[in-house]
Formats: C-alpha cells, sequence, structure tokens
C-alpha cells in the first residue's frame, strides 16, 4: 500500500497505478482504513468535475467506484443519489438515499 500511494502522489492522474490500488484497498483494507477514503475522495472530485461539464454518465462511474470503496460515506451517498436525479433517475434517487 505504501508504494502506491507514494506513486500515486507522483502521478495522481495514472489511471492503471489508480486502479490497481484501488483493488488492492478493496481487497484486503477494512472500510475505515484511511488510504480507501483518500482513493474515494480522489474519485468523488473526478465525479464532481465531471458533473460540473455535463458528463454525466463519467460521474456516475467515478461515484459508483468511490462508493465501492466508501460504501458509508453520506455525502458521497448523496452527490450520487442526486446525480441520478438530475439525470432523470427518481426510483434511483430513493433507494440511494434509502441507504
Amino acid at each position: 500500500m505504501d508504494a502506491y500511494a507514494s506513486a500515486l502522489r507522483v502521478a495522481p492522474d495514472d489511471g492503471l497505478i489508480r486502479i490497481a490500488a484501488e483493488q488492492l484497498a478493496l481487497d484486503s483494507l477494512p472500510l475505515d482504513d484511511p488510504f480507501r477514503a483518500e482513493l474515494a475522495a480522489y474519485r468523488a472530485r473526478t465525479a464532481a468535475t465531471a458533473v460540473r461539464d455535463y458528463r454525466h454518465s463519467v460521474g456516475l462511474s467515478e461515484y459508483q467506484r468511490a462508493l465501492q470503496l466508501t460504501p458509508f460515506d453520506v455525502e458521497l451517498r448523496q452527490a450520487y443519489a442526486d446525480l441520478h436525479l438530475v439525470m432523470g433517475h427518481p426510483s434511483t434517487y430513493l433507494q440511494e438515499i434509502r441507504l
């Protein structure tokens, strides 16, 4: 994990390193590990940028990945639900906010 964290500090936009780090985190770290939260925060920022640029499908994918890493993050889940509402998916919105 330290090697991935170091690599991501040097090249935060390197998709291959990020995906490998996320997969290792999903496979081996507890849900409350700070590294998982750090990885999810990057995805959340990427999602918010995509939504601002009207790239909603990219935003959905980024929010989904962030939620895989930190499934109990209430603010993240709300942002994901809000995006579904914007996209015209009210039932998915309701399902997400009930979690």
